[in-house]
């Protein structure tokens, strides 16, 4: 009698593990898929390519100019040195470009849900808020963007006026993975008000300024504790850059910058899928 449940209770978690596994394997595939998908919808219009990757390289060329205007009248600004704020320029932009290979399925799903295509999305045999969130990769048209204007960015740096060690960076690269993350789940929230008021475009793209003036402006040392704390849980726009780089510059310890951006970046993701459920049970009950 116990051999038989013992063997029952393995076959049983075999069967969850191949289940699991199937499943990682099915979104791997169909991010493959997309991906694809999307890069020959990026190639097909080479004028627009080579105009955006212009638009970008003189944007970040006229930034650098800006940061060495500023630097020529003082020697810190919020604590940090000229080739110290060109580097959280950089990871400002690094992040910036991460988030936006996704960014716009935000705009689709709004879009989706007005025209009733999200119906075709929920029929679909996978998560539907991984479908939507993957939906469009454009690794293609952000690599064509922003690695011009990084790598230029980069060769501005004077690298060997940093004190960077190897676990700081590491760490600061993690943690700014993790902010990515949060700032899209928010992100995503704003966009949810469609499901009950029909629009929230002008939310979406509002929270998307506002995080890039509020993170990617001004570093973590330019705001007093309470916009610190204000910044980095309520609204998380300061954890992809101004944490990161406080981090690998060695201004903030590296160890509980990275269990808050942790423990902040879960609290979002259950924020996010709690909200997509609830937001899921208004469209479903106002298509039925």
């Amino acid at each position: 009698m116990l051999a038989h449940t013992y063997f029952g209770t393995n076959r049983l978690k075999n069967m969850k593990l191949l289940e699991l596994k199937q499943k990682v394997i099915n979104k791997i595939l169909l991010i493959k898929a997309i991906t694809i998908y999307t890069f020959q919808q990026e190639t097909a219009y080479w004028a627009n390519t080579w105009a955006h990757v212009l638009s970008t390289f003189f944007y970040m060329l006229s930034m650098i100019l800006f940061i060495d205007v500023v630097y020529s009248n003082v020697n810190l600004v919020a604590g940090y040195t000229k080739n110290e704020m060109l580097l959280f320029l950089l990871m400002a932009q690094a992040t910036y470009y991460l988030s936006w290979t996704i960014y716009g399925n935000l705009i689709d799903l709004v879009e989706n849900v007005n025209n009733g295509n999200l119906d075709l999305v929920l029929v679909k045999p996978i998560s539907s808020l991984f479908y939507i969130t993957f939906r469009r990769i454009r690794l293609f048209r952000v690599a064509m963007d922003g690695i011009p204007p990084l790598i230029f960015l980069a060769l501005a740096i004077n690298w060997s006026a940093l004190n960077i060690s190897f676990l700081p960076l590491l760490i600061g690269i993690i943690i700014s993975v993790m902010g990515t993350v949060c700032s899209l789940s928010f992100h995503l929230l704003a966009t949810l008000p469609v499901f009950w008021v029909g629009e929230s475009r002008n939310i979406v793209e509002f929270t998307s300024h506002f995080e890039y003036n509020v993170g990617k402006i001004i570093p973590l040392e330019g705001y007093g504790k309470d916009f610190k704390f204000f910044f980095s849980t309520i609204f998380p726009f300061l954890i992809s850059t101004g944490f990161s780089t406080s981090v690998i510059l060695g201004k903030s310890e590296p160890l509980p910058t990275l269990l808050w951006g942790l423990t902040v970046t879960i609290l979002m993701l259950t924020v996010r899928q709690f909200a997509w459920n609830k937001a899921l049970k208004v469209y479903t009950s106002a298509s039925s």
